[in-house]
């Protein structure tokens, strides 16, 4: 999966202050911080892990790259989510932990992060099938073997959360996987992400994106997206007419 991203001179601007505020930061001065955006503070906070990464402007330092992405990440910056997720999965400062890491990639692909992606994808491809699924919790292997079902249980899990499997609940990988069961063919997955998008759960709230989901998922017979798909249209052109989506 390619994503494309042009930035205007506006946003290249940004990016630029972002990377001499991390350096400022780096070289002592915090107070630099505190006029930041939400936004900022993430990418900065990027930018501050990668010199540790890499040693840029001062020595290597793995463990302070990790809470650097951390603190990007916790903040929802898409590069910083992937590198944690490179650093759980490689064992690069913190312990190695698979499941961590694919946490993390699945938050990052969903910003339209393509290191991420590429990085679910790689682990789809080499993760072997067990060839029977009749084994309790066999959705948590297939998740990550590329079974559409099983993302979509895993996506579930995510949802309402999962004490017996240790799921935390998180919407925003719930939808994260639905969306990678609905790719995958999954029309259950589809309808679950049009309720997503019609609900405002996991996702920004949008009307026009539920009814295309919806659409999809009743195009392959699913029935309960029938009814679903009507009742959204029709939202859908109230809401156009008052200037919403």
């Amino acid at each position: 999966m390619k994503y494309i991203l042009e930035l205007t001179p506006e946003e290249k601007a940004q990016i630029d202050d972002c990377f001499a505020i991390a350096k400022q930061i780096l070289l002592g001065h915090s107070e630099a911080e505190r006029r930041l955006s939400y936004s900022e503070q993430g990418r900065v906070a990027f930018f501050l892990g990668e010199f540790y990464k890499r040693g840029q402007f001062t020595e290597i330092d793995e463990i302070k790259a990790v809470q650097a992405y951390a603190k990007g990440a916790a903040l929802r910056h898409p590069q910083a989510q992937n590198r944690l997720g490179e650093a759980y999965y490689y064992g690069e400062g913190v312990p190695q932990d698979e499941i961590l890491a694919v946490e993390w990639w699945c938050k990052a692909s969903f910003s339209r992060c393509q290191a991420a992606s590429e990085a679910l994808d790689r682990i789809e491809a080499k993760t072997p099938r067990p060839g029977e699924l009749q084994a309790k919790g066999w959705w948590l292997k297939e998740a990550f073997a590329g079974h559409p079902e099983a993302k979509l249980i895993y996506g579930h899990a995510c949802f309402h959360g999962n004490d017996e499997y240790q799921i935390p609940k998180n919407e925003e990988m719930a939808v994260a996987w639905w969306l990678k069961s609905a790719k995958a063919g999954e029309a259950k997955a589809m309808y679950k992400l049009g309720d997503a998008y019609a609900r405002g759960r996991g996702v920004e709230k949008s009307l026009s994106n539920a009814k295309d989901w919806y659409a999809q998922a009743e195009s392959l017979g699913y029935e309960l997206a029938k009814e679903k798909l009507e009742e959204t249209k029709w939202q859908y052109i109230v809401r156009k007419r008052g200037g919403g989506d």
